[in-house]
């Protein structure tokens, strides 16, 4: 059953997602206010993770699962959790390898580029066709070197 709940969303002043609440009946979450940081300027968390939220769901029709009350829907639901879980922390592991996870800085690719990246041995190697201003300069302050030429390819020299 879903039940009623509200929620409220914050920007800072440049626009980027800075926490927020969603509450309902036995339901109270304090999102994330801004970036974790990188390397060491690394904060912990002040606030629930998307990640966190499903994976506490997902516990929770585990003990269904273990009880007189398992189905087929609940299995079912269980997959698609997970897979949205695995699609989050594959983002996560991308934004890592571009050394951009942990700041406000765009989502690499933009839909203004045009990239192609690969995932090789657990990492991510990133070959660029065209990469939109916005985005060069996202990469530039989050460490990246940006070369131009025929095979070029940005490389991530941040100490993290």
């Amino acid at each position: 059953m879903k039940d009623r709940f509200s929620s409220s969303h914050y920007d800072d002043a440049n626009g980027n997602p800075a926490g927020g609440r969603t509450n309902g009946t036995g339901l109270n979450i304090v999102w994330q206010n801004g970036p974790l940081g990188r390397g060491e300027k690394r904060i912990p968390p002040n606030g629930a993770f998307v990640e966190t939220v499903i994976a506490a769901v997902m516990d929770r029709i585990e003990y269904y699962q273990r009880s007189r009350f398992a189905c087929d829907e609940n299995a079912k639901a269980l997959k698609y959790l997970a897979r949205a879980l695995g699609q989050l922390q594959t983002r996560t592991q991308r934004r890592e390898a571009y050394g951009i996870e942990g700041a406000h800085v765009r989502d690499i690719p933009c839909k203004n580029c045009v990239l192609q990246s690969e995932k090789k041995d657990g990492k991510f190697t990133l070959s660029t066709v065209s990469l939109c201003t916005d985005c060069q300069n996202d990469l530039v302050g989050a460490g990246w070197k940006i070369t131009t030429g025929p095979a070029s390819t940005p490389t991530n020299e941040s100490k993290s």
